[in-house]
This record gives structure tokens, C-alpha cells and sequence, in this order.
């Protein structure tokens, strides 16, 4: 009988937890995107974007939330491939109701951490410095179809305009990945055998 009490117990406790779970967080997803650039081909940003929470707000000026958007930064410079980490978040507002309250759109900010090469700062063919990314959409949405941004770097404090595009599907430039060794320009393809003459 005793046993039997606990385990309702147990269950009974293990259903209060889940029901303190937010619907939305219980109900996460992640959304794998990649982003080409308007202005720097073949440039990419390759990121996983997940649902973390709601922000606080008041009742009447809409709902807002927020997301993780981790990755990478890559493109392909002289032949070789270049890749950066890349950390950020995605805060996200759906606008107050019958056009009161904040507008919506969204905002993404982050970081380029360009970790290869001998010198600890970066590589040797490409950027030093780490690089922030500014942007924003009108789009209420954590993976918006275009960010409109700046990218700003201690080398280029001045910051240079970047339009951000969603692909529908990944290309093999989202696939580039920066390895240890360098293998330096592809080699030429062997030319084809000259046609042989028949045998009699």
C-alpha cells in the first residue's frame, strides 16, 4: 500500500513539474538557416537559432521574445577557407494589438570570433579582429528573409553596410570549414586521354 501511495506521489510530482514548463519553452524547436551576403560573396553566416524565453512586458504593448542564434562566419578568400564562431541573440517583437504599443520587426547582435592560425588572434589569411554584427528586420520573425546590418571590427570602426539573405536551401558555401592544414589552390583537373584508334 505504502509503495503504491509513493509512486502516485512520484508521478503526481512529476506532473506539476511539467506543467510549470512554459508552453513555448516546452514546445521549443531549433531553426537552421543560412544567410548569404548581398554585398561580400561568397560570404555566409550559418547559424542555429532556438527559442530561450519571453521578455518581460506590459500587458498592452506587445509581446516580445528572445533567441539564441549560434554558428559560424565563413567565406572562402584566395582559395582557402575562412571561418569564425559565431555568438548572438535575436530579440523579437510582435507588435501591440490594433496598432498600439511597440512595432514589431526584429534585432539580431553578435559576434564573429575568428579562432584559427599560429598567432592566437586569428587567421593569416583572413581577419584579425573579432567582428560585431548590428541587425535588424521588419519581419517579426527569429529568421527573418532579409537582416539589414552593420558590421563594425576595431579595424573598421566606422562599420560597413551588409544585407543578409535567407536561402531557401544550404549551398556548398554554407558547408565551408576552416581546417589545420593548408592545402592551397585546387589543382587543375587532369586533362582528358586523347581517343585511342581502333584495333583491327
Amino acid at each position: 500500500m505504502h509503495a503504491v501511495s509513493l509512486r502516485s506521489s512520484v508521478a503526481a510530482l512529476g506532473l506539476v513539474a511539467l506543467a510549470a514548463i512554459p508552453i513555448e519553452q516546452a514546445a521549443a524547436r531549433d531553426y537552421p538557416v543560412c544567410y548569404k551576403t548581398k554585398e561580400y560573396e561568397p560570404t555566409r553566416l550559418v547559424l542555429n537559432v532556438s527559442y530561450h524565453s519571453k521578455l518581460p512586458t506590459t500587458r498592452y504593448t506587445g509581446k516580445q521574445e528572445v533567441w539564441d542564434a549560434d554558428g559560424k562566419h565563413a567565406y572562402v578568400e584566395n582559395y582557402k577557407n575562412v571561418m569564425a564562431v559565431f555568438d548572438g541573440s535575436v530579440v523579437t517583437s510582435a507588435g501591440g494589438k490594433y496598432g498600439y504599443g511597440q512595432p514589431k520587426g526584429a534585432h539580431l547582435g553578435g559576434t564573429s570570433y575568428f579562432v584559427r592560425g599560429g598567432t592566437g588572434i586569428g587567421p593569416s589569411n583572413g581577419q584579425q579582429n573579432p567582428m560585431f554584427w548590428e541587425c535588424t528586420s521588419a519581419e517579426a520573425s527569429p529568421t527573418p528573409n532579409t537582416w539589414s546590418c552593420t558590421l563594425k571590427a576595431d579595424n573598421f570602426k566606422a562599420g560597413i553596410p551588409v544585407t543578409l539573405i535567407r536561402l531557401k536551401y544550404a549551398d556548398k558555401d554554407c558547408d565551408v570549414f576552416q581546417d589545420t592544414l593548408d592545402y592551397g589552390p585546387p589543382k587543375p583537373p587532369r586533362p582528358p586521354k586523347p581517343p585511342q584508334p581502333p584495333k583491327y
